[in-house]
């Protein structure tokens, strides 16, 4: 008598017991590369931060069973790949790779891979895993390896950097407004939208993607990590109205001295330091209003996008391009 037979895939299991982690540990997003051929990626792990997708990857090679754990040498389980053929492909790959083993009792070690833990031999190549790199407990090191993709990051920007474009040739502002509370850690409340010249807005722009706990302490900074393809300043107009402070005289009261006799505060002109990125209302709560205006950076990416989508053999293209890519410099 003949029945089915069970097929008892120990690559599945190792996938498993890693995925698991990477979702209900990490609370990360598991893509399984296990159906697709097996050229060194056996999934990828997205980064998210409070429920956001931040648009940041690594990948993953993974090894199941108990003999992958036999050798140890120097607090390191040792691995051996019988071949050299996984070597650039991880070390040269536009996302960087982890290596993962795991065994029947759960257990996964993790490695980056890298010139110094992936090692030529001359039958293969030698894996070093420290011992003490427990993946259950990798989360932070896990999202700092990870990268951005570089492609998704010029194809998501590229739309909103049209579209700002289009509104400051027809006369509008595009505005960015935020406030905060100096006693709370959280990012706070923010918009972007386009205003015409009465002061109407005239679009709302859904694009700002940011954690809801979120600490930073220089404006400039959060910008530039916000808008990386614009400038951005102060809407001078608008602070002119509503900034509830005198900068100046906040200046001398933060960094002058003060004059009992004549009951002002003095400073030394020489040493006087503008906030470019100063709120207009200052105290429990600050606020912000700020101007965007696309930069050098915003061209490239539309220049890149528009040469994604050309014929990658156009030459006249590509010499532009080229010529166009080394004319950018960036003032960051």
């Amino acid at each position: 008598m003949v029945y089915p037979k069970h097929n008892n895939n120990k690559e599945k299991r190792g996938i498993d017991i890693v995925s698991g982690i990477v979702t209900n540990e990490f609370d990360f997003i598991w893509r399984s590369q296990a159906n697709s051929d097996d050229y060194g990626t056996d999934g990828i792990i997205e980064i998210t931060e409070n429920q956001y997708v931040l648009g940041k990857s690594i990948a993953v090679q993974i090894k199941y069973g108990e003999s992958w754990f036999n050798e140890v040498k120097n607090n390191c389980f040792i691995v051996r790949e019988s071949s050299q053929k996984h070597y650039h492909y991880w070390l040269d790959n536009s996302l960087p790779h982890i290596f993962i083993i795991t065994n029947e009792s759960d257990e996964a070690y993790w490695v980056s891979l890298n010139e110094d833990s992936v090692i030529k031999t001359e039958k293969g190549l030698k894996i070093k895993i420290p011992c003490e790199n427990e993946f259950l407990k990798a989360k932070k090191e896990i999202g700092k390896l990870a990268k951005y993709d570089k492609l998704n990051f010029i194809k998501s920007n590229s739309e909103i950097i049209k579209c700002l474009k289009a509104h400051i040739e027809n006369d509008c502002k595009v505005v960015f407004t935020y406030s905060t509370r100096t006693d709370k850690t959280y990012c706070g409340d923010y918009e972007l939208f386009v205003e015409d010249e009465d002061s109407v807005i005239v679009e709302n722009l859904d694009y700002i993607v940011m954690p809801k706990d979120f600490t930073f302490f220089d404006m400039g900074k959060f910008l530039m990590y916000l808008f990386p393809w614009a400038d951005v300043s102060i809407d001078e107009e608008y602070y002119e109205i509503h900034e509830e402070t005198d900068p100046i005289e906040k200046y001398k009261q933060e960094y002058g001295f003060y004059d009992k006799e004549t009951g002002e505060y003095y400073y030394n002109h020489d040493d006087v330091y503008w906030n470019p990125y100063r709120p207009y209302e200052d105290g429990l709560v600050e606020s912000y209003r700020f101007l965007l205006q696309p930069n050098k950076l915003a061209d490239a990416i539309l220049l890149i996008e528009e040469y994604m989508k050309s014929e990658y053999n156009d030459l006249n293209f590509s010499s532009t391009l080229s010529k166009e890519i080394k004319n950018v410099t960036f003032d960051f």
